[in-house]
């Protein structure tokens, strides 16, 4: 079974090698814009380029699903038609604007997107989502209790985030981390990862112990305005930016507590990584509670403010535990889902 990949140029091209080596192809579109009518045209012509070239098409960009569905069972005679939620909010307000800006940005995006997924159930013979919450934001309550909907599991290769000492002692010293209580917080950039609550949450924990150091892994559009907040905040020494990393696992090992601020997840992942890897870790509440795979995650309501949060860090134990088991009992590793998903290709093909 071969997988081929369309996907916006500007934000994919790191995963084309990867893709490449097991066989798979990687198409480049642009992302639409205000122009859609150029967006339109060219996934038509794409269609026709490639016209009986697949069966199946497995759709994980919901807010264009609605134009490649159509050509592609029009122009490129594609049979089946999955559609893949990943997210439990569709429409977020946005940083730095005023309250009234933000109101009538977020009633334009709902129109938006209510416009755009219209539709979404006909022609669909699959419904996916990484978690029941975000199949029911999309798809609504109804179609989540049908035979056609199916949790995929965000899975991870367990082999991966097995303890070594040596590579955490490595890291550690590359870092200049070695006496240092490190967190780890992954993920874009962005407003939605609330990395901005997380540094005011850090500079209280730095005023009741300075050996807390963030790494902040990952890049984004807020990475100037995070710059920013941690000369405001006098965390310079208490803050790595790593940027993008493709050593996720052993940037984890050198890690003693992970943390997750977001304020919308369709699963959070990053959750079950660092609890694969043995670290106790603490999430917002507006996560996904399927994402608590082990005892040693905490969730905290953002609403109780920076304070609380502290505190809930300088009272963890920086422990780690053996997490193998919890992770096989939660059904997160790699190769049981892989099977899931080409058997359910399987039917139909």
């Amino acid at each position: 079974m071969q997988f081929d990949f369309l996907v916006f140029a500007e934000v994919e091209k790191s995963f084309t090698a990867e893709a490449e080596s097991l066989g798979g192809r990687v198409f480049f579109i642009e992302k639409p814009s205000i122009r859609v009518n150029v967006y339109k045209k060219k996934l038509k012509n794409f269609c026709l380029a490639h016209k009986n070239e697949w069966q199946y098409v497995h759709i994980s960009e919901i807010l264009v699903q609605k134009y490649i569905k159509k050509y592609s069972i029009k122009y490129g005679n594609v049979k089946h038609i999955a559609v893949h939620s990943h997210a439990t909010k569709f429409v977020l307000p946005s940083h730095g604007i005023s309250a009234i800006k933000n109101a009538v940005k977020m009633c334009i995006k709902s129109v938006r997107n209510k416009i755009l997924l219209s539709g979404i159930k006909k022609k669909t013979d699959r419904f996916f989502a990484c978690s029941v919450e975000a199949g029911q934001a999309l798809f609504g309550k109804k179609i989540i209790k049908d035979k056609r909907f199916c949790v995929l599991k965000n899975a991870i290769d367990l082999l991966l985030y097995k303890f070594d000492g040596e590579i955490r002692e490595k890291y550690r010293k590359d870092f200049a981390l070695t006496d240092k209580k490190v967190i780890v917080l992954i993920g874009r950039l962005c407003k939605e990862k609330n990395q901005i609550f997380f540094l005011e949450v850090l500079k209280t924990v730095c005023r009741a112990d300075s050996s807390y150091t963030l790494m902040l892994i990952g890049e984004g559009g807020l990475r100037k305005h995070i710059e920013n907040k941690i000369t405001e905040y006098n965390l310079k020494e208490n803050v790595i930016l790593t940027g993008n990393r493709n050593d996720i696992p052993n940037l984890l090992l050198c890690a003693d507590l992970m943390v997750l601020p977001s304020t919308m997840e369709g699963l959070g992942i990053v959750l079950v990584e660092g609890q694969a890897s043995g670290l106790p870790c603490i999430g917002s509440s507006c996560i996904p509670h399927e994402v608590k795979i082990t005892p040693y995650l905490e969730f905290a309501e953002l609403e109780k403010g920076a304070e609380y949060w502290a505190d809930l860090i300088l009272n963890t134990p920086i422990k780690r535990f053996d997490a193998k088991q919890y992770v096989y009992e939660s059904g997160y590793d790699i190769e049981s889902n892989a099977k899931l998903l080409i058997d359910l290709y399987s039917e139909v093909l």
